[in-house]
Parts: C-alpha cells; structure tokens; sequence
C-alpha cells in the first residue's frame, strides 16, 4: 500500500510480474521517514476488500518505482556559477520543501503530474529560485494555466512568481509540459512570463 501524507491512497502492483522484486526492494530497505517514492504508471479499478484487510482502495499498475532520500536529490541540484554555496544550500532547501508542499497529491491528474516531474526530474526551477533568493527575491505563488502553445489542452504552463523582498515588485517565470500520458516532456524551458489578457 502507498501512503501521501500518511493518508492510504492506492494499492501497488507491478504491471509486469518481473518487477515484483522492485517492490520488494522498496519497502524492505531500511528507510528514512523523509524518503521520497515515485511511483509511475496506470490507475486501475478499487480493490476489492479482501485484497488487502478490508481497504477499498485504487489499484496502481506500476511501471516503474524509485525511491530516494530527500537530502540525495538537494545534495543533486547543480549549482548556478554565478551563486555561492552559502546562498544556494539554503535557497535549494527552502524550494524543495515548498514544492513537496504544492506536490502533496495522489499524481492523477495532469496538474499533478507535471509538479511531481518538475519536482523531481527539472532542476532549472531550483537553480532559479536560488538566483532569486541571492536577489531578495522570495518565491511567492505557482500556478497552473494551459499553455498558449497547445488547443488540446495536454500541454500546461507552470508559472512561478517571485517578489522581491524590499520593493514588493513580482516577477513570473514560466516552464511548459506536455502531460499528455505517462511520458510527460519539456515543451519550453523556464523563461520569463507575461500574462495576456
């Protein structure tokens, strides 16, 4: 069983029986309470109830599942020449925590999807936040919108806002996904971003 936030949510099964060992594998390691799992594949149909002690949960058909300390995947991020170790360590560990709070979700739906890939596959987002943090700058709000690039609704922007911490003035910058399906890409990098009415 996969627990969010200590909350169940869905009931893990390899989609190939072979990956059977990487479940296994997973739950049986030694692990920290702040490791990170991800899990990606197919939602299936509820359980049913004597599957697993009476718990009516959604069956997820894994294709692949990693798992991970949180501090590897800070320590992971490269660090933007013009910043200093002593500004980046902090910056890096205050948006990592940020994110993991916007990416408190169960991954079904294409919003979702596309933070947990941001949070954990495109550390441009993270170099950037720590080039604000060096400029007063305090990421302030993310939000979702569909792309301008994209009529069929499967590619979303991610807009990021920072404000500086003296003057109030905010900043967005924005990267695109296409979130259609599992193989979720890069579309357009992290680039500044102007809203059109």
């Amino acid at each position: 069983m996969l627990t969010i936030q200590g909350k169940e949510a869905f009931i893990l099964k390899p989609a190939d029986p072979v990956d059977l060992e990487l479940l296994i594998d997973a739950l049986c390691r030694e692990r920290d309470p702040t490791d990170l799992v991800c899990v990606i594949g197919d939602l299936g149909p509820v359980a049913p109830p004597q599957m697993c002690n009476g718990l009516q949960l959604p069956i997820a058909y894994f294709d692949q599942l990693f798992s991970f300390p949180k501090q590897t995947l800070i320590e992971s991020i490269p660090r933007p020449e013009k910043i200093s170790a002593k500004d980046f360590a902090p910056a890096t560990k205050e948006l990592f925590n940020r994110i993991m709070r916007i990416t408190w979700n169960d991954g079904t739906s294409n919003r979702a999807r596309g933070l947990n890939f941001l949070a954990l596959r495109y550390d441009a987002i993270y170099a950037k936040v720590a080039e604000a943090f060096a400029q007063d700058d305090s990421l302030t709000g993310v939000r979702v919108v569909p792309s301008r690039l994209s009529d069929a609704g499967d590619i979303l922007d991610f807009v990021f806002s920072f404000t500086n911490r003296k003057t109030g003035v905010t900043q967005m910058f924005s990267v695109s996904l296409n979130v259609a399906g599992k193989g979720i890409y890069l579309v357009a990098p992290l680039a500044p971003y102007y809203p059109v009415s």
